[in-house]
């Protein structure tokens, strides 16, 4: 009994070791287990992976490396001029363009429009004037037109002066204020010297140049009118603005003087000697 009792005790107590180390490993293998997922996780979430930068050609730095510019042409850009046309009178010399959308009228069919060219007659202080030609602007609420004239029969002093108005209301007006344009004063346009003088009605605006050359006055008449029945506000200035830039592009052919070359007389020769 006591070698039975003693024996099953020590076989008792190697099998409860043997069990205690085999469940001490199992143990310490599961805990190293989670350590190594706790470890990897761990490096997972602070040192994620980043990406790697492309690969530069070798013997080359990034910053050297560059693309090159493909070049696009520019496109000119147009710009719109206005066509304009000529006119030149050989009889008159005179000459200047205006653009193709104006109106020329001839003499002949000025007269048709009778009615505006009377409320802009001609300004010479004598008569015998004739005009030459007459271009209109297109508008559909006022007329504004330049008118070109000629008189002959004055002389440079007389083509500095207007029969509106007339000599007496220009001295009356002594000292002339230069702002008022009502009294003539004289103006420059690209080397051309004019006199000038405006006047008009309450519904029509006119200014007269005149310009003295080749012995003759010539007379440049720019107007503007509304027409009957209209409500809607004209930029008169606008108007007078276009009017005069075809007035900048007038040019007179100046008539060079014959020149008139004095025989001298010869005295008759007398091979004869006196005797």
């Amino acid at each position: 009994m006591r070698r039975t009792f003693g024996l099953g005790i020590s076989v008792t107590a190697v099998l409860s070791a043997v069990v205690a180390v085999m469940f001490a490993v199992a143990l310490d293998g599961c805990s190293n287990k989670s350590k190594k997922t706790e470890v990897s996780s761990s490096l997972r979430s602070s040192n994620p992976i980043s990406a790697l930068p492309s690969p530069s050609p070798v013997g080359y730095t990034k910053s050297e490396i560059s693309t090159p510019e493909i070049s696009t042409p520019k496109k000119r850009s147009v710009v719109k001029r206005m066509s304009t046309l000529g006119y030149s009178d050989s009889v008159t010399g005179v000459s200047f363009r205006y653009p193709r959308q104006y109106t020329l009228m001839t003499p002949e069919k000025a007269k048709q429009n009778s009615d505006l060219l009377n409320r802009i007659p001609m300004n010479f202080v004598e008569p015998g004037g004739v005009k030459v030609a007459t271009v209109e602007l297109p508008d559909a609420v006022a007329t504004s037109l330049l008118d070109i004239n000629v008189n002959k029969n004055l002389t440079a002093q007389q083509c500095d002066q207007f029969a509106d108005p007339d000599l007496s209301d220009v001295k009356g007006n002594s000292p002339v204020d230069t702002s008022d344009d009502s009294i003539p004063s004289k103006v420059n346009f690209h080397g051309m010297e004019f006199m000038r003088v405006e006047n008009g009605t309450e519904q029509t605006d006119t200014r007269y140049y005149h310009h003295f050359e080749n012995g003759a006055c010539y007379e440049f008449v720019l107007g503007v009118a509304e027409k009957p029945g209209n409500t809607k506000a004209i930029d008169h200035f606008e108007l007078f603005d276009k009017l005069e830039r075809i007035l900048a592009s007038v040019q007179i052919k100046s008539e060079k003087p014959v020149e008139v070359t004095a025989g001298v007389p010869t005295s008759p020769t007398n091979d004869s000697k006196p005797q």
